[in-house]
């Protein structure tokens, strides 16, 4: 797919007299991963653009960086093979509206921002504080993040237009706006406490381990979502005694640690349902053996040792799977599923049938959007193109991450040469190396994303690639 992006690009860059709308159009269709949606003006200009789970490299920054009438853009999910580039959207200055997760140097030459929301899994450095108080038009700043690492806002009083001001910091107890300046202090509203009623109720939303440790114990909770956690020991020992749980909701968590001791989650004897947004929330309930509905989704990746996990779960009725990619390739353990009545299994990554794979008996369960989704949108070009494609994306692929990961690869081999390689889950010392363009975060997992890559968010160069 890689291929048709690249040639996107360049017939983009040829047909002049195209219009931005047509642009973007085909840009959609070109996409293997992911979804863009956008509006246009009556002159063909793209004033309006978001992107969804988009997996980005160099050819789609490109074309998003033609947009350059845009007034606002939204980024929800995405991930890079190769970072934004800032010289790219160096003429958005009709772009008032940004939200973003991890973008926000990219955008650091937008200086008639009104709007900027910052969301997500992420954590706000003071470079980005910095870049931030260079918005001196901003009339609205939201930022809604896992943590916020600089405690030094007085670059903020540069912000004379503001009129609405939140930060959130889910990992710490602070309130930010304690740190702002006195000249903004009157309109900062931090995270609401939610603490008071989460003993007595029977369905609750915790947004930090320390919440969560706070409900230890409570036998009436009986679901319980976890927000944007950064869970650690404490946390999973404090739910492992929510002996009531009927339900477990993982959005958007992150770990302390990749070897949490998660043993103890096998006491909750009557947790039927678990909704899981990676395969490390999944892996947490290895030792359970009282599910009956488990769905994994979002921006996430399975493998052949994911797959023999769901096949312990042997009382399900109810699998669905809706991820970004699925590498597993052998599904024969879970013919273990002799209870399973709904059965869904796709990825949006690649172009594979998944209910083909599976052991025959349960085949005629299985539902996928396959046929509608992908097939339907991409027969026409794959009959004449397919081999040539394939072969041209992976050769690309391959060339790219071996420049960006060869002095890393290297020196990493020589220090950990007793270590697992290719890995895209755990990573770290006696762990695992990351696979060739992953970065190892500080926490142990690989990702692409600033949160796993950069330097000064504490990227692990010797287990994977860092910036």
């Amino acid at each position: 797919m890689k291929f048709l992006r690249t040639f996107v690009f360049s017939f983009l860059t040829l047909s002049a007299l195209a219009s931005q709308c047509e642009d973007a159009e085909n840009y959609s269709k070109s996409l293997d991963t992911g979804s863009i949606s956008y509006k246009c003006d009556s002159n063909g200009k793209v004033i309006e653009l978001k992107l969804a789970h988009v997996i980005i490299n160099k050819d789609d920054v490109k074309i998003i960086s033609k947009f350059t009438n845009a007034q606002k853009i939204e980024f929800n999910g995405c991930e890079y093979v190769d970072s934004l580039d800032s010289s790219y959207f160096k003429d958005f200055s009709e772009l008032t509206y940004l939200s973003v997760k991890s973008e926000l140097p990219a955008f650091k030459y937008a200086k008639n921002l009104k709007t900027l929301e910052i969301n997500g899994n992420t954590s706000v450095d003071r470079d980005d504080i910095k870049i931030i108080s260079e918005f001196t038009e901003l009339e609205k700043l939201k930022i809604d993040v896992r943590e916020v690492s600089e405690k030094d806002l007085s670059y903020l009083e540069s912000l004379k237009h503001l009129k609405e001001l939140k930060l959130v910091d889910e990992r710490s107890e602070d309130n930010l706006c304690d740190y702002v300046p006195n000249e903004i202090k009157s309109i900062c509203y931090p995270k609401a406490s939610t603490t008071e009623t989460k003993t007595t109720a029977t369905s609750v939303t915790v947004e930090s381990n320390d919440e969560l440790v706070s409900i230890k114990g409570s036998t009436e909770v009986k679901e319980v979502k976890l927000y944007r956690i950064f869970l650690d020991q404490s946390g999973v020992d404090a739910l492992a005694t929510l002996t009531g749980l009927e339900t477990i909701e993982f959005v958007d968590c992150d770990y302390d640690s990749s070897d949490l001791n998660e043993s103890s989650l096998k006491n909750l004897k009557n947790l039927r349902k678990l909704i899981a947004n990676s395969r490390q929330d999944v892996r947490l309930f290895k030792n359970n053996d009282s599910l009956k509905s488990l769905t994994v989704y979002g921006n996430t990746s399975l493998e052949n040792e994911d797959i023999k996990i769901i096949a312990g779960f042997t009382q399900l009725e109810k699998l669905e799977i809706d991820v970004r990619v699925i590498y597993a390739t052998d599904f024969s353990s879970l013919k273990n599923l002799t209870h399973l009545k709904e059965l869904k299994i796709e990825d949006s990554l690649s172009d594979v049938n998944f209910c083909q794979k599976l052991p025959s008996e349960l085949r005629s369960l299985c539902k996928t959007s396959y046929t509608t989704k992908k097939s339907s949108t991409k027969t026409t070009k794959t009959t004449k193109t397919s081999t040539k494609k394939t072969t041209k994306k992976t050769t690309t692929k391959t060339t790219r991450t071996t420049k960006i990961t060869k002095t890393k690869t290297t020196k990493t081999t020589k220090k950990n040469n007793s270590l697992p390689t290719n890995s895209t889950d755990k990573c770290g010392k006696g762990v695992a190396i990351c696979k060739e363009g992953y970065c190892c975060s500080k926490y142990g997992y690989c990702g692409k994303s600033d949160d796993y890559c950069k330097s000064s968010r504490g990227c692990q160069s010797e287990f994977g690639h860092c910036e």
